[in-house]
C-alpha cells in the first residue's frame, strides 16, 4: 500500500506538519469514527466491487477557504487501504474560488 500524504515533506525545513500537533491518541479517534461511519452492509462497497476506483475530495463554497484537516483525510485513507493519496496541495494553502 503506497499513501502520499498531503502535509508538507519533512525534509523541507521551511514547511511544518502540522500533524505532530495532534495528541498521540488521534488516529485510535479516526477508528472509532470509521467504526461509527461505516454501516453493517456496505451499499458502496457492494455497488463498486473489487474494481479500483478514483476518488476526489472535492470542496465548495462562495470565498476563499484555508485547507485544513489533511492529517485525518490522509490517515482515513490509510486505515481504508487506499493505494495512492494524490499530493497536490499543502496545509494552511488559501484555496481561490473557481467559477
Amino acid at each position: 500500500m503506497i499513501v502520499s500524504s498531503l502535509t508538507p515533506s519533512t525534509s523541507d525545513p521551511t514547511m511544518t506538519d502540522f500533524a505532530h500537533l495532534l495528541p498521540p491518541s488521534w488516529k485510535l479517534q479516526i477508528t472509532a469514527w470509521l467504526a461509527e461511519d461505516t454501516p453493517s452492509f456496505d451499499y458502496g462497497g457492494y455497488v463498486v466491487g473489487e474494481v479500483q476506483r478514483t476518488a476526489y475530495l472535492l470542496g465548495k463554497g462562495s470565498s476563499e477557504a484555508v485547507l485544513a484537516g489533511v492529517p485525518f483525510f490522509t490517515e482515513v485513507f490509510n486505515q481504508l487501504g487506499c493505494e495512492y493519496v494524490s499530493q497536490s496541495l499543502l496545509v494552511c494553502v488559501v484555496l481561490a474560488i473557481v467559477y
